[in-house]
């Protein structure tokens, strides 16, 4: 939506995937020792991408990974999550929690949580695991990777459209 938004307005923009920069991150940081954290994901979704990006990037440095709950953790919870992230001192924490959600939990834990980078890529989390197939290139290249993903998961546009009213709401009221 941003890049269409941009060409719009005559502005040259060009969109870089969170998958890609996962993928590119990984294998620029082996050879400086970045440590990578992934947190987000359905149970098992972190881990599966784990082996799998260290199997295509030996020498990859994961610090750790973790998959909430769905549901609000509470105070002492997140601070548990905040100091095991902490104790694997990493140099990029990766948030798959999907659309604001992520967002919001970055904003939330800025200061607290001590990585450099901490960076919501979405769906890159099920792109890379292998759970979710990413859309043909043509239809990537098009923009409309969004609809792809509209197509063969129905709830995923009620969910986003959920958290857009939602975010609507509390920023104009």
């Amino acid at each position: 939506g941003v890049v269409l938004a941009g060409r719009s307005q005559g502005v040259a923009v060009n969109r870089i995937y969170g998958s890609a920069l996962v993928r590119n991150s990984c294998e620029y940081g082996i050879e400086r020792g970045w440590r990578h954290f992934f947190y987000g994901g359905r149970p098992g979704v972190p881990e599966m991408m784990k082996r799998n990006l260290e199997t295509r990037y030996p020498g990859l440095i994961t610090a750790g990974v973790y998959s909430p709950p769905f549901r609000k953790l509470d105070g002492d919870e997140d601070q548990e999550v905040v100091e095991m992230i902490n104790r694997t001192q990493p140099d990029i924490v990766w948030v798959g929690l999907g659309l604001l959600k992520q967002e919001r939990w970055i904003a939330e834990h800025l200061g607290r949580v001590r990585a450099p980078w901490m960076v919501g890529v979405g769906a890159a989390f099920d792109y890379h695991a292998g759970t979710v197939k990413r859309a043909p290139l043509w239809v990537q290249r098009a923009g409309f990777e969004w609809l792809h993903r509209v197509w063969h998961e129905p709830r995923m546009l009620v969910r986003n459209y959920r958290s857009f009213v939602f975010l609507g709401q509390s920023l104009f009221t």
